[in-house]
C-alpha cells in the first residue's frame, strides 16, 4: 500500500504536485514553489506518522501486543504466540514438536557439545508431508480486516 492509499484510509488525501513540477525533480519544485513544496512534504510526513500511530494503536487495542512487528505476518505470529501464553499452552505441544537433544564430539575443541533442535512428533509428520510437498516459493501472506 502506498502513501496515497494510507492517506485515503485516514481521510487525509496526499497532495498533488502542480505542473510544471514533477516527482522526478523535487529540487526544481523546492526552488520554484517553496511553500507548495513544504506543504507537500509536510502532508506526506503527517500521513506516515498518523498511519504508524493507527497501526500502533491497532496492535495495542485489537491484537493486545506490546510492540509493532515489521510485517503483517509477524503481527499474526505475535498474536498467536500471545494467545498460546494466555491459555497456558506450550508452542511445542500445539505445533506437534519437541526438542531433540544430542551430544556431539567436536574434534576442533576436543569436547562434547550439546545440540538442541526442534523435531516433529510422529503424529505431526503424518499431516505435514502434504503441505510441505505443495509449497513452492517464498511468498508470505496474511489476510485481515481493518488496518493493513
Amino acid at each position: 500500500m502506498g502513501l496515497a492509499e494510507c492517506g485515503e484510509l485516514l481521510g487525509l488525501p496526499k497532495l498533488t504536485i502542480p505542473a510544471p513540477y514533477s516527482i522526478t525533480n523535487m529540487r526544481e519544485y523546492l526552488l520554484g514553489d517553496r511553500a507548495g513544496f513544504e506543504a507537500y512534504a509536510l502532508r506526506d510526513a503527517e500521513i506516515a506518522v498518523r498511519y504508524a500511530l493507527q497501526v500502533r494503536n491497532f496492535c495495542a487495542r485489537e491484537l493486545m501486543i506490546d510492540r509493532v512487528p515489521a510485517t503483517i505476518g509477524a503481527m499474526a505470529v505475535s498474536r498467536f504466540t500471545k494467545t498460546l501464553k494466555e491459555n497456558n499452552m506450550s508452542p511445542e505441544v500445539c505445533l506437534g514438536t519437541h526438542i531433540k537433544t544430542r551430544e556431539l564430539w567436536l574434534t576442533e575443541i576436543q569436547a562434547f557439545r550439546t545440540i538442541k533442535n526442534p523435531a516433529s512428533v510422529p503424529s505431526r509428520e503424518l499431516f505435514e508431508t502434504f503441505p510441505i510437498n505443495c509449497y513452492h516459493g517464498g511468498r508470505n501472506e496474511c489476510f485481515m480486516m481493518g488496518v493493513t
